[in-house]
């Protein structure tokens, strides 16, 4: 987008904002990332997701075959796998807990417990589904549990106009695309090439590691969390 009309009429898209609304501050920025090792597309067949121990629906499932650091939580009862992008200073991670139950919660506790653990590198045949997702989060909640309060009452904002004095909305918007070459997601920025396809001439027996039912994933670069979510179906 270059003209002012069209980056003004973008949040349009997302939200209407009304007359009463002074001041709204809108997150949109951008990751692109590529696997170390993509899935090849052939290798995608249709298989159960289970949503739940009485409801199944089909899902798109890749699968890959490779080596890839997997742990384990035993008290837990979560397994972790982590899919590194092709720059290998980023990587999503999946959080696949060994029941139906998803592993639903995210704190800065459990995001210490999933990125401090020690991780092998291991043979695995890993069937991971095909998803995209859309959401847009309202953040002042959040912030005012943070002690951010004035900027949502009554702020000095005379740096940026003498006429208005709080901020009436603050949203981030994340769209999510992850297929066989990677990840694509509205929020933070991350720029690589296109995937490596290739097959491993390993001859031992690859463990399998199948992500077919609720799962929580994170993208992380650096071990920064850019995004952490739950995906209950698809």
């Amino acid at each position: 987008m270059t003209s002012r009309k069209q980056i003004s009429d973008k949040p349009n898209f997302w939200i209407e904002l009304g007359s009463k609304n002074k001041m709204a501050l809108l997150n949109n920025a951008h990751v692109d990332a590529r696997w170390l090792q993509g899935f090849d597309r052939q290798s995608t067949e249709e298989m159960d997701f289970h949503v739940s121990s009485t409801e199944t629906v089909k899902a798109n499932m890749m699968k890959v075959t490779g080596y890839f650091m997997i742990s384990r939580h035993h008290d837990l009862g979560v397994n972790m796998i982590k899919l590194p992008f092709k720059n290998e200073r980023g990587y999503l991670l999946i959080v696949l807990t060994d029941d139906l139950k998803p592993a639903n919660y995210i704190s800065e506790n459990a995001l210490k417990i999933w990125t401090g653990r020690t991780y092998t590198r291991e043979y695995i045949t890993l069937y991971f589904p095909k998803f995209e997702l859309s959401s847009a989060l309202d953040l002042i909640p959040t912030l005012r549990k943070m002690g951010i309060v004035n900027l949502f009452s009554k702020a000095d904002l005379s740096g940026i106009s003498e006429e208005i004095d709080n901020v009436s909305m603050m949203y981030q918007k994340i769209q999510i695309n992850i297929n066989e070459q990677g990840v694509s997601a509205n929020n933070s920025s991350i720029a690589v090439d296109n995937a490596i396809i290739k097959q491993s001439d390993n001859k031992e027996e690859p463990k399998v590691f199948r992500v077919d039912h609720p799962f929580v994933f994170g993208i992380l670069y650096d071990d920064l969390s850019l995004i952490f979510g739950h995906i209950f179906r698809l």
